[in-house]
């Protein structure tokens, strides 16, 4: 009976998880539910029953079933890193700080949460108007870089920080390696345009813009 159970779980979590990767949550939702009728302590249907409730607009119901699955799964990195995002919503950036900590102590090449924990640093630098976290989040994206280093949202964040702290030569790089990476996207073609004026080069400005 328990092996049925298990099975029968097991099957119940992948049909919620495709409803939601497909965007229907609502239907997701109902089957996460059922889930937790049955197991009141099913780690991956609190989990993603939070992450649903983030995608919501609700980071506090988001942060009360996230953190219920953790303490039945300490090891959740996946779990961790979630919660850090419901508490970015919240502007609660030493709590996502820890969040994001915590999921790449267990694993240590996660780049998701490597990335976010760099955003989180630039974003608590933006709420505080504060150039010393500025200087942590360059560090974390150029730790997510040395995990994935094609990634155009890392190097074109970086080179956003950069600009930030008044480096603009390692700014031009960074938006270059964005735009190497993903030519079609426009923000840092405009970035480096703003960056190559900064740096009295007017001519490659404007092809950048």
């Amino acid at each position: 009976m328990k092996i049925q159970k298990k099975r029968r779980q097991s099957f119940d979590l992948l049909q919620a998880q495709k409803q939601h990767a497909a965007g229907n949550l609502f239907d997701a939702e109902i089957i996460y539910k059922k889930i937790l009728e049955r197991d009141h302590n099913q780690p991956d249907a609190l989990h993603l029953l939070g992450v649903l409730a983030h995608q919501l607009n609700d980071p506090k119901k988001a942060i009360k079933l996230i953190s219920r699955a953790l303490t039945l799964r300490p090891d959740f990195s996946e779990a961790f890193n979630n919660l850090g995002n419901a508490y970015i919503d919240l502007k609660l950036f030493k709590k996502a700080i820890e969040s994001y900590n915590s999921a790449l102590k267990i694993k240590k090449d996660y780049q998701i949460a490597q990335n976010n924990l760099a955003n989180a640093f630039f974003q608590f630098g933006n709420h505080l108007n504060k150039k010393g976290r500025y200087e942590e989040a360059k560090i974390n994206y150029v730790e997510s870089l040395k995990i994935k280093p094609n990634n155009s949202e890392a190097n074109y964040n970086l080179g956003v920080t950069f600009s930030n702290l008044e480096k603009y030569d390692e700014a031009e790089k960074s938006y270059r390696a964005s735009i190497l990476i993903n030519p079609n996207h426009a923000e840092p073609y405009s970035n480096l345009g703003n960056v190559l004026v900064k740096l009295k080069k007017n001519n490659e400005a404007i092809e950048s813009y």
